[in-house]
């Protein structure tokens, strides 16, 4: 969750990434502003075990996943994964 002013001052979200990474890119782009993420302990989060992923063939999950994070990791010059930048 961010206010909207935030939201704002980073353009919107960065659509490049829109499944694996889409957190760990608000990050990025919070960290720009010097806004650094917090741990909230007393939060519930229900996962839903990769719903998603398992609707769709395997070529899509690894767009969804791989490609992903491939894409994340040449953007924001990271190595999440060891997948290479």
């Amino acid at each position: 969750m961010m206010e909207r002013s935030l939201w704002e001052k980073i353009g919107g979200f960065d659509e490049d990434v829109n499944f694996y990474c889409s957190d760990d890119v608000v990050i990025e782009q919070c960290k720009e502003f010097g806004v650094e993420p917090m741990l909230v302990v007393n939060s519930v989060v229900q996962h839903l075990v990769s719903t998603t992923l398992k609707t769709v063939n395997a070529s899509d999950r690894k767009e969804l996943t791989d490609d992903q994070v491939r894409i994340f990791n040449k953007k924001y010059n990271q190595n999440k994964f060891n997948l290479g930048v």
